[in-house]
């Protein structure tokens, strides 16, 4: 039988587990937990928020350090002004969402890191003001070399270039929002297994979502779930500005379940006169128009592909393969709503030219 103190006690027990398992997830959860000693100390490098100078010499230096002692680097909320940062490899950073702000004071570039095996940049706001950028920086996060990168939960704004500059790299890019690059939101060139998913890119100059190659080959990045609107085309051109998505010269690349809308090229676009099987255009006059099917879908044919427009609402699910590849596409209002027409283009040989003129 219970006596009063043995049932005080065994609450008391029971109290304490509890508040023991809910330290035990708050450290899980907190930066520099997940198998590490904790964040490193920014205070004894002469770094702090608000303090109106530029900190570019300290929070180098600050980087450095905590990637050789492989400890993360935890920023308290509030304005960090700097410039030419360079990231060092397996470096994490992270800050409190929307308020660790990290502005460009202009010159050289701001954020790059290139040869990496990991990067780390989470729930940070990266101001680039507009302010100019060195000719080596491709974008105001430049980056090039990054094997397994991780960008998740930042805010990217105000880049006189592009957004994000990834060049052959892997990881992914998840939960961020990007706007007003003079650019594209994001460059994605020659990368290796990217995740581009629900981001939200709008107000940029050229681009929303750029996955291109310098020569045709794989590259197997997956953009999905991701929203893009109010994309210009300042630079002009005759198509390879104002593009929604667009896809250049990339193999197996997925893009499923975007949302794009208000765009000078309001749908996704995948570039092939480079890709796959295709040998050399075949000139106009000899090719046959194909027919209008009757399901509603209109034909398209120019010297070098054929397309497909859909209708104004639905969500798209394209797969490129290196042997030459075929569009696929699903209508379903519910997903996605107020879009332009998209045009999906692939790649025709003379081969199969022939055939279609011969049915």
């Amino acid at each position: 039988m219970l006596n009063r103190r043995l049932l005080l006690s065994h609450i008391a027990a029971m109290g304490l587990c509890t508040v023991t398992t809910r330290v035990s997830a708050a450290a899980k959860t907190a930066p520099g937990q997940d198998g590490l000693r904790g964040t490193i100390d920014i205070v004894g490098y002469d770094v702090g928020p608000d303090r109106g100078d530029d900190q570019s010499k300290a929070i180098n230096r600050l980087f450095k350090a905590a990637a050789e002692k492989g400890m993360p680097v935890f920023l308290p909320a509030g304005d960090y002004h700097l410039s030419s940062i360079t990231l060092p490899d397996t470096l994490w950073v992270s800050g409190v969402p929307g308020r660790t702000r990290l502005i460009h004071t202009g010159g050289g570039h701001f954020l790059t890191g290139e040869g990496l095996g990991k990067l780390t940049l989470s729930d940070l706001v990266l101001d680039g003001g507009g302010r100019s950028l060195g000719a080596d920086a491709g974008g105001l996060l430049h980056l090039r070399g990054v094997a397994d990168l991780t960008i998740e939960n930042c805010t990217i704004a105000g880049a006189s270039k592009h957004g994000i500059h990834a060049e052959r790299c892997g990881g992914r890019i998840i939960d961020n929002s990007i706007s007003q690059a003079a650019f594209s939101g994001i460059y994605a060139v020659e990368s290796n297994r990217l995740t581009i998913t629900a981001n939200t890119v709008f107000d940029c100059g050229n681009g929303g979502i750029l996955v291109h190659r310098w020569e045709a080959g794989e590259d197997n990045t997956m953009v999905s779930s991701n929203r893009v609107f109010r994309i210009a085309a300042t630079d002009g051109g005759t198509g390879e500005n104002g593009n929604g998505i667009n896809i250049f010269r990339a193999w197996n690349v997925m893009v499923t379940d975007n949302h794009i809308s208000d765009c000078f090229f309001r749908h996704p676009r995948q570039c092939s006169h480079q890709c796959a099987d295709f040998q050399q255009p075949v000139p106009a006059f000899r090719q046959k128009r194909p027919s209008i099917p009757s399901s509603g879908f209109r034909a398209q044919s120019s010297p070098a592909t054929w397309s497909m427009a859909l209708p104004t609402a639905f969500s798209s699910s394209i797969s490129t393969r290196a042997a030459g590849w075929q569009p696929s596409a699903t209508t379903s209002s519910a997903t996605c709503i107020s879009m332009a027409p998209m045009y999906m283009t692939a790649p025709v040989s003379a081969s199969a030219l022939r055939r279609r003129r011969t049915r």
